[in-house]
């Protein structure tokens, strides 16, 4: 391409190590991301997670966790100082906030505005685990989950309160009976903001060529994960294997040396990342399950959704916010147009939230 293209992400779970301490609107050592690498790789819009692990969910403790990372973000934002608020400053990055899980709404629909006001624009209404009024694609999959599958009734509302506000529903984590249930609801685009087709690799978290049919049908984007395990069907088993036998010698990370779960999180998954490294796929992999949900989908729905800093792996030649760079030559390769190119990058993603 004969002009830089630049970027757009719809998933990162950078916010994660800010509560760990580390100081993001700084270039770090390690790991995937920081707002100085992420300016550098021509990002124009990074969509940071707001994530919360189950056990402050089992603690009851997911609103304050939710807020807690949102006050680290703008912390970070303030102690930046190329960091746009809105798309019209030219050369800098623009941040926006996605909630992975509702967990941090307590069931409560007048928290969708709340979180709305405090940044938050796109909401998934699980993760892994369910909640009362909605099923995750890992419970959904599972034998033993005896419970209703789907939205219940008060998830209808959820969604429809969503629509309301001006928040997108995102379908990443969700059941298949969920997502046809926020497919007949809701009155606006849904997203997967990150996902990766279960045509190349089956996995309950990918999206059947339906579902991506659907998404497009609404206006939406499906946004390309880069996690090793979401790509190749044959990642979890061969990392699973190597995983038990270095944990058999008891070698690995102990929760008690870090300060906070987020410190051991972080650390965790850079160990599982060295240990598996050469267990990754190659990054023609990845252009593999773009172009699918490219032709399932059409240029117009398709972008990306990284998970930088909240995956232990990428495909090699993946290593960084920085390797975002390739991606425009490897989709050149397999023949698709500059103009085709630049929307996956960062046009339809853009093009999402600006309607």
């Amino acid at each position: 391409m004969n002009n830089p293209v630049s970027f757009a992400d719809a998933h990162n779970d950078l916010l994660q190590r800010a509560l760990a301490g580390d100081a993001i609107h700084q270039r770090l050592p390690d790991g995937h991301s920081d707002f100085v690498r992420i300016r550098e790789a021509g990002v124009v819009l990074q969509i940071l997670s707001v994530w919360v692990p189950v056990r402050y969910e089992q603690e009851g403790k997911s609103p304050d966790q939710a807020h807690r990372l949102i006050d680290a973000f703008e912390k970070s934002i303030s102690q930046a100082s190329d960091i746009a608020a809105t798309r019209s400053s030219p050369g800098k990055t623009t941040y926006l906030l996605g909630m992975e899980g509702s967990h941090p709404l307590a069931s409560d629909p007048r928290q969708v505005e709340v979180f709305r006001r405090r940044g938050i624009r796109y909401l998934s209404p699980t993760w892994n685990n369910s909640v009362s009024w909605a099923t995750s694609a890992r419970d959904e999959h599972s034998p033993g989950f005896s419970g209703p599958k789907g939205l219940s009734g008060a998830g209808r509302e959820m969604i429809a309160e969503f629509n309301r506000v001006g928040i997108v529903p995102d379908v990443s984590h969700v059941g298949e009976r969920t997502f046809w249930d926020m497919i007949d609801v809701s009155k606006g685009p849904l997203m997967a903001s990150h996902s990766a087709c279960m045509a190349l690799c089956s996995h309950p978290r990918n999206l059947t060529d339906e579902q991506i049919r659907a998404i497009a049908m609404t206006g939406g984007v499906v946004c390309m994960n880069f996690f090793s395990g979401f790509l190749d069907p044959s990642y979890f088993t061969r990392r699973n294997e190597r995983l038990t036998s270095i944990r058999a010698e008891r070698k690995g990370p102990v929760e008690s040396d870090f300060p906070n779960y987020e410190a051991f999180f972080t650390h965790e998954d850079r160990w599982i990342g060295r240990e598996v490294a050469d267990l990754r796929p190659s990054i023609d992999l990845l252009t593999d399950h773009i172009l699918h949900a490219l032709r399932i989908a059409g240029e117009d729905h398709v972008a990306l959704g990284s998970d930088f800093d909240g995956i232990e792996t990428a495909p090699a030649g993946m290593e960084s916010v920085l390797d975002l760079q390739k991606i425009p030559g490897l989709l050149k390769e397999r023949g698709l147009s500059d103009q085709t190119i630049s929307k996956i990058c960062s046009k339809n993603l853009i093009r999402l939230f600006t309607d």
